[in-house]
């Protein structure tokens, strides 16, 4: 069995707003805690934390925003560069997973394109929160070789830092019933034509009316 990194149980919603809910592991009922308007940001996908401040990215922004934990914004990290504030469906890198890495007793934030509309959402981004520094990677030949592995509507909806290297989870569909989580090795983004990487079916639904997806890991 594979443990993977300690998740904590909150959930957030995006839509001009957060909800954040806090849900106990033994209780299916949300309780909400606080809304936040965020004005101006046109979605939201991933969020990850660091040192008292909350980082998040939508998958058609240009930027990351930072927040305290209350979600009162303090800063901002641009990304990328657009005409407006929300990129264009068919142009937008699609960032679905980020999470918070340690490289060399340096944390870094890692964020990931879905994968689901090549080349635009294979991008790979590190960025180091104190800096602002970034590295950015296209992700094109590794996700080539999960289509290839069986993935065939890849769609990374979470990443996640292990201590044995990195998981990521593809999300399916009624058509492609199947929640995958991939289990490959630190830094598969210097070496995406020969990193190592594992694939574990999630669930056993494959009721193509009702297929749940999954979303998230940190």
């Amino acid at each position: 069995m594979l443990y993977l990194e300690r998740m904590y149980p909150k959930i957030i919603f995006f839509n001009l707003f957060i909800i954040v809910s806090m849900l106990s592991c033994n209780k299916p009922v949300g309780k909400l805690v606080a809304i936040q308007p965020l004005p101006g940001y046109p979605s939201g996908s991933g969020l990850a934390y660091h040192n008292g401040y909350i980082y998040l990215m939508g998958d058609d922004a240009t930027q990351i925003l930072i927040t305290d934990t209350l979600f009162k914004l303090k800063d901002s990290i641009s990304i990328f560069t657009a005409a407006e504030k929300r990129i264009a469906k068919d142009e937008k890198a699609d960032i679905e997973a980020i999470a918070l890495i340690s490289r060399n007793k340096t944390s870094l934030l890692l964020m990931l394109g879905s994968g689901s509309l090549s080349p635009n959402r294979d991008s790979c981004i590190l960025i180091d929160p104190l800096t602002k520094e970034q590295k950015h990677y296209s992700l094109s030949l590794f996700y080539s070789r999960l289509r290839s592995a069986g993935i065939r509507d890849l769609n990374i909806e979470g990443v996640t830092s292990l201590p044995f290297g990195i998981g990521l989870v593809s999300r399916g569909n009624k058509i492609f019933p199947r929640n995958i989580l991939i289990i490959t090795e630190d830094k598969f983004w210097e070496n995406q034509g020969t990193a190592n990487f594992k694939l574990i079916k999630i669930g056993a639904n494959s009721d193509t009316s009702s297929f749940n997806g999954i979303s998230g890991m940190d």
